[in-house]
């Protein structure tokens, strides 16, 4: 199936509920990653791709193990 306008050659994606230390989550995409390294709980950091001059979309790859919280 066809992703969204603009995202075609994005799919298949790991979808990723991220709970923010701010406290809300977000639903997002996890990057750079095969999804048998997904687990609960693993800590992860966002990173954002430039769509346009005025978009850009936040993305999630896994944190190095050793990182901190």
């Amino acid at each position: 199936m066809p992703g969204a306008p603009g995202f075609e050659g994005e799919v298949p994606f790991i979808s990723v509920i991220v709970q923010l230390e701010e406290g809300p989550s977000m639903l997002s995409v996890l990057r750079g990653c095969d999804e048998s390294e997904v687990d609960f709980g693993r800590r992860v950091e966002v990173l954002f791709e430039q769509r346009s001059d005025a978009l850009f979309v936040p993305y999630f790859r896994l944190a190095e193990p050793d990182q901190a919280p």
